[in-house]
């Protein structure tokens, strides 16, 4: 079974979230869900309980509260990082549905993902 994404404010881009409900993947917003201005670990706190992996390009607080969840052996439904905020919107959503097609909620759980802007390869 694939993974549920949560977007955190950092990359709430609707093209991506848009291209990815197209391509069946279960998406929800910061700004859906009414928590804007919520802090990340706020975030990731709703993302656990939801069962949702979060997305975010803020790197330095989720390697931080990723840390912070093994050290006190709390879990969560797996972090995605973009490294580049600059990413193509393209590269992006091509990465996120490989991952998609590589991992499932149960290989998410406590993983901390860090996507770069390098155009995905082919295989």
């Amino acid at each position: 079974m694939a993974f549920a994404l949560f977007f955190d404010e950092d990359l709430m881009v609707q093209s991506v979230v848009s291209a990815l409900r197209r391509s069946g993947v279960d998406c929800l917003t910061v700004a859906e869900e009414g928590r804007r201005g919520l802090s990340d670990e706020s975030h990731l706190e709703f993302a656990a309980a939801a069962r949702r992996t979060i997305i975010s390009a803020n790197r330095g607080d989720f390697a931080r509260l990723h840390s912070q969840y093994m050290s006190s052996v709390r879990e969560h439904a797996g972090i995605i990082v973009l490294t580049d905020k600059d990413t193509p919107v393209g590269v992006l959503i091509a990465k996120l549905l490989r991952l998609q097609g590589q991992r499932d909620a149960a290989s998410m759980r406590n993983e901390l993902i860090y996507l770069n802007a390098r155009p995905v390869e082919e295989r």
